[in-house]
C-alpha cells in the first residue's frame, strides 16, 4: 500500500486535551461571575485584584454568550485567544499587541504571523480581518486594551496558586475519556453514516475547571471545542459535537431563508443528537446532553424518528430540509 493511500486511512483523532490558557479564561469568567458562576467562583473569590473583577462584572455583556448570541468580544477577547493558547502573560501581550494592530490597520498579518495556527482559521473558519468584525473592534479599542491587562496583571496568581490545585483533576478526566475515545473511529463513523466530511485531520476538546455552569460545547474554531470537565455525559456529549461539526454545513447553506435563526440551528442539533444514538448504540448510547436542553426540538426529533431507521442516511441534506420545511409550517399555522 503506498503512501498516500495510507494517509487516506489515517484515523482522524478526537481527543480531549488541557491547555493554560482556555483554563485561565474560564478561571477569569468564573471569579468575576461573568455570565455564569459556582462553588469556583466562591473558591478562589480573592484570587483576582477586586478593581478587576468590578471591572469585569460591570461590562459582562462584552463578553457572555449563549443561546446563539455572543458579547462584542466573545470571540476576539476568549475564543480566539483559546484557540491560539498563548504562552502566559509574554503570549498574551503578543496576542493583543496583533489584535490592536488589526484595529489600527485593518490588516491580520501579524496576528498570523504571530500565531500561525490562525491561518488556516482565517481560511476556514471565519476572516479575522471582516470589516464588521474591525469595526466592532474599534469601538472597543479601549476595553480591549482594559482587558488585555487585567489578563496580564492576575496571570501570576493563578498559575502559581490555581492551576496546581485544578490540573490533576481535569488531566484525570481528559485521560478517562479518552480511553474511551480511542476504542471507536467517531469521525469515520459519523462520516461513512452522513456522507459529509470532517475537514480537519483531529477535533480536540479543551477541558477546564472553571467553565461549571457555563454553555456547554464552545466551538472555538473549526477542531476545537472547549468544555467543562465534569459536565454529565461528557463522553455522549463529544461524540454528538464531532457530528454537529460534520453536519455544519446544513443551516449554513439555508441561512437567511427562515425567519427564525434558531429553528435551523436546533433541528440540525436534534438531528444530530438522534443519530449519535443510532450511530453509537453499541457504547450504550442512549442520551446525549442535547436531551431536555433549550436546543432539543421535540417535533424534530419525532419527525427524525419517523423518517430515519438505519444507517447510513441517504440523503441527509434532503430529510433535514424536509424536517425544517415541516416544522416551519406548522408554526406560521399555529402563529
Amino acid at each position: 500500500m503506498d503512501a498516500m493511500n495510507k494517509s487516506k486511512m489515517k484515523k482522524k483523532q478526537v481527543q480531549c486535551i488541557v491547555e493554560d490558557i482556555p483554563s485561565y479564561l474560564g478561571h477569569i469568567l468564573s471569579v468575576s461571575r461573568v455570565g455564569f458562576e459556582s462553588d469556583y467562583s466562591d473558591r478562589y473569590s480573592s484570587s483576582i485584584e477586586p478593581a478587576d473583577v468590578k471591572w469585569l462584572k460591570e461590562n459582562e455583556d462584552l463578553f457572555k454568550w449563549g443561546n446563539g448570541k455572543a458579547g462584542s468580544l466573545t470571540s476576539y477577547g476568549l475564543f480566539i485567544l483559546g484557540y491560539v493558547n498563548p504562552d502566559g502573560t509574554v503570549g498574551i501581550e503578543s496576542y493583543f499587541d496583533a489584535l490592536i494592530s488589526l484595529i489600527d490597520t485593518g490588516n491580520c498579518d501579524q496576528m498570523l504571523r504571530n500565531f500561525p495556527s490562525l491561518i488556516r482559521f482565517h481560511e476556514q473558519w471565519g476572516r479575522l480581518d471582516h470589516p464588521d468584525a474591525i469595526e466592532m473592534l474599534k469601538s472597543n479599542r479601549e476595553n480591549i486594551v482594559r482587558f488585555s491587562k487585567i489578563l496580564c496583571r492576575n496571570w501570576e496568581n493563578f498559575e502559581k496558586n490555581v492551576w496546581p490545585n485544578e490540573k490533576d483533576s481535569v488531566s484525570a478526566k481528559a485521560a478517562e475519556i479518552n480511553k474511551k475515545l480511542e476504542k471507536v473511529d467517531s469521525i469515520a463513523r459519523w462520516e461513512n453514516a452522513t456522507g459529509f466530511p470532517f475537514n480537519y485531520e483531529k477535533y480536540e476538546y479543551i477541558l477546564s475547571s472553571g467553565m461549571k455552569n457555563a454553555p456547554r460545547f464552545n466551538s472555538l474554531g473549526y477542531g476545537k471545542n472547549w468544555v467543562y470537565y465534569d459536565i454529565p455525559l461528557l463522553f455522549e456529549g463529544i461524540l454528538h459535537e464531532v457530528g454537529s461539526h460534520v453536519l455544519i454545513d446544513l443551516h449554513r447553506e439555508l441561512r437567511g431563508e427562515y425567519e427564525d435563526f434558531f429553528l435551523l440551528y436546533n433541528v440540525r442539533e436534534t438531528l444530530c443528537s438522534h443519530l449519535t444514538k443510532m450511530m453509537f448504540s453499541d457504547f450504550d448510547v442512549e442520551l446525549t446532553p442535547l436531551d431536555g436542553s433549550k436546543v432539543y426540538d421535540a417535533r424534530a426529533d419525532e419527525l427524525f424518528r419517523e423518517k430515519i431507521t438505519s444507517l447510513p442516511v441517504s440523503n441527509v441534506r434532503k430529510e433535514f430540509r424536509e424536517v425544517v420545511d415541516q416544522i416551519n409550517e406548522e408554526r406560521q399555522k399555529n402563529a
